[in-house]
């Protein structure tokens, strides 16, 4: 599927996203679906079979990037979403989250900030401090 989706694209600028495991998920979802790896091998196994089948990059954890950018021997894209403003934040169903600046530090290029925004009572106020921790 990933290489008909890296044919498909036709060398344009488009740029094809593989996602790991959801920011959702712990480690009773690997229990649940029956694999030998843990959460952290699943996500190396699935963003390794994914960059090496032409993917541009990959969505996953701030609590795998690290490890992942350090074992793929190639650029590619890191979105990690999962993020929240402060420790001890709310995590609503999210399992594994990360601060904007510690994501940042493991190796994401990319954050996926939803909520803490979308229910922030000042939207540019809360975008504003994530810039000026991250910048």
């Amino acid at each position: 599927m990933i290489k008909k989706a890296v044919e498909a694209k036709n060398n344009s600028d488009l740029k094809l996203l593989g996602v790991t495991i959801l920011t959702s998920h712990n480690e009773n979802y690997v229990k649940y679906i029956g694999t030998k790896y843990s959460l952290k091998e699943l996500a190396l196994h699935l963003a390794e079979e994914g960059i090496k089948n032409g993917l541009d990059g990959i969505v996953c954890s701030a609590y795998e990037v690290k490890e992942i950018k350090e074992k793929i021997k190639k650029d590619f894209i890191a979105v990690v979403p999962g993020i929240r403003i402060k420790e001890g934040e709310s995590k609503d169903d999210q399992a594994r989250i990360s601060t904007p600046k510690k994501a940042i530090q493991q190796g994401a290029n990319i954050l996926v900030v939803g909520r803490p925004i979308l229910n922030s009572k000042n939207r540019r106020e809360t975008i504003n401090s994530i810039l000026k921790e991250i910048l």
